[in-house]
């Protein structure tokens, strides 16, 4: 989890480890999280299964802006269900604005 307010190089410290990674034979993921919102609430049931799967093969996923916008119920529970089938498997960088305080760890 990187935390810190716009501009003080959340996104680009997410993008240089990714890199790094890549440069050292690591697969790499990045999405903005609004943009992994919308894709995979507008995944089917059997979409989603195949989606969950690439994820589970991916080494390294970034997500970046994690809390500017509302999550909907569907969304938190598929989130939950890929952060399960990630565990252990790979690595996941989060950015986000929102002050430790406000992410209830």
């Amino acid at each position: 989890m990187i935390t810190g307010p716009t501009g003080t190089g959340k996104t680009l410290l997410a993008c240089a480890t990714g890199v790094e990674a890549m440069l050292k034979g690591h697969s790499v993921l990045f999405y903005r999280m609004s943009d992994f919102i919308s894709l995979i609430e507008a995944k089917n049931p059997v979409a989603f299964s195949r989606f969950k799967e690439r994820l589970r093969k991916i080494e390294l996923l970034i997500l970046d802006d994690y809390g500017l916008e509302t999550i909907h119920d569907k969304a938190v529970c598929a989130l939950n269900e890929i952060a399960d089938i990630r565990y252990g498997i790979g690595s996941t960088i989060i950015t986000t604005q929102l002050k430790k305080k406000s992410l209830k760890m």
